[in-house]
């Protein structure tokens, strides 16, 4: 016969025990795609490499040594100003920041693949800005990011090892990425 206290271990125990498979399945199940992450990489590795050696390019498309041809690519500068919330203003002059954006598509042995560049020019620092490259095959939401600096002092672009949101086991993010 059940006690109160086993009842009560029970009710206790059993959220513990479906967190753990929940974490357990998404482990096993989100593991990468190998034929994506090779995809992926080799395609960020090009585009990380020629922001690195030349900046940020006018367009993805510019970027030579693809190994892929980028179709559809759209690009757009949005000028914000801080406050409560954060406005959009017309031009740079109004503006405390800018965030240039540009998404392209490829496709590769019929899998759909996105890369979205995203770029973050803070007016009021002086010395630093922010970007990621994000590619991710479009049915599975499987990828990778490359997040990069620029030292506005000494005009140099590198890789920023502070990642957010991307797992570094396998580099893989499982669920859907922010857009």
């Amino acid at each position: 016969m059940y006690t109160l206290a086993k009842v009560l271990g029970w009710i206790i125990a059993i959220p513990f025990i479906l967190l753990a498979l929940f974490a357990f399945a998404r482990f096993v199940s989100c593991g990468p795609d190998r034929e994506v992450v090779k995809v992926a990489k080799a395609v960020a590795k090009i585009i990380a490499d020629d922001i690195v050696k030349n900046g940020i390019p006018e367009s993805l498309k510019n970027i030579k040594g693809l190994p892929y041809e980028l179709e559809g690519c759209k690009k757009k500068t949005r000028y914000r100003k801080m406050g409560i919330p954060v406005i959009d203003v017309r031009t740079k002059k109004e503006a405390d920041f800018s965030i240039l954006q540009e998404g392209c598509i490829f496709v590769q042995k019929n899998k759909s693949y996105s890369i979205n560049i995203w770029f973050l020019e803070d007016y009021k620092d002086q010395k630093y800005s922010r970007g990621k490259v994000k590619i991710f095959n479009v049915e599975t939401y499987t990828g990778i990011g490359v997040s990069f600096k620029h030292d506005k002092t000494n005009n140099i672009y590198q890789y920023d090892p502070i990642g957010g949101g991307y797992s570094h086991h396998h580099g893989i993010l499982c669920s859907a990425f922010n857009h």
